[in-house]
C-alpha cells in the first residue's frame, strides 16, 4: 500500500503544529494509522463521553 505525495505530506504536517504521530522513514506508516485509528475508535466506543479535548 502506497500513498502518494505522502512524503510531502508529512512535512506539512510536522510543520503545521498541531499533535502528530508519525514513522521515520517510508515502511510502516499503513500498519502505524490501522492502530491508531483502532485505538481511537476503541477509546471513544468504552469511553463514549470521555472526550472533551475532541470537541
Amino acid at each position: 500500500m502506497g500513498f502518494s505525495h505522502s512524503p510531502v505530506a508529512k512535512r506539512r504536517l510536522v510543520r503545521s503544529g498541531v499533535a502528530y504521530v508519525t514513522t521515520v522513514g517510508t515502511l510502516g506508516g499503513g500498519l502505524l494509522a490501522a492502530v491508531a485509528l483502532n485505538g481511537l475508535v476503541e477509546s471513544l466506543i468504552e469511553k463514549p463521553n470521555c472526550h472533551c479535548h475532541l470537541k
